[in-house]
């Protein structure tokens, strides 16, 4: 698991990648729907915000992490999992 501020640079960058993050898991996605956040905002977040808690290993053996930052007029937090550090999974937002 990486230290946050590894972690941070880390989705900072993939959050550039083509195909490097995964928003579309169930959960993520009837969140954002009914906390009306969008696929934008979860980016703008992955790209500027502060990676705030974790790494917690979840039960894939994946590093979770919380990454809060502004979106437009509101704060945004998107837990994320890091997939062999090359992939981003949308865990949930809020």
């Amino acid at each position: 698991m990486l230290p946050r501020a590894d972690a941070e640079a880390l989705i900072h960058r993939l959050a550039g990648k083509p195909g490097a993050v995964i928003v579309e898991l169930p959960h993520a996605q009837d969140r954002m729907l009914k906390r009306r956040i969008s696929v934008a905002d979860v980016f703008k977040v992955l790209r500027e915000g502060k990676v705030d808690k974790g790494p917690v290993r979840d039960e894939w053996g994946d590093a979770r992490y919380r990454i809060s930052g502004r979106a437009w007029e509101r704060t945004v937090r998107v837990v994320v999992a890091l997939h062999e550090d090359s992939k981003v999974f949308v865990v949930t937002v809020y």
